[in-house]
């Protein structure tokens, strides 16, 4: 819809108003989809949008085999991909 809207006949700032309302409802509307599908659908997204994942840390290894420990991990969830 966005991508209509200057060739509409509309002037400058009627385009920019129109676009800024399109994208406020668009998050609106992504937002009260989330509240109707529930808490796992926002978990699933959640976990798509992680890019930097954490460290896991083990509190019954030492620091260098904890780092070692996740280094294998790393290589294993790169193999996945």
């Amino acid at each position: 819809m966005i991508l209509i809207v200057p060739w509409l006949g509309f002037s400058k700032i009627q385009i920019a108003g129109i676009t800024t309302g399109l994208i406020i409802t668009g998050e609106i509307l992504f937002y009260l989809s989330l509240f109707i599908l529930g808490r796992s659908f926002y978990d699933k997204i959640k976990s798509k949008l992680k890019f930097r994942k954490t460290k896991r840390i083990d509190p019954d290894l030492s620091e260098e085999q904890t780092n070692i420990k996740n280094i294998m991990q790393e290589k294993s969830d790169q193999k996945c991909l």
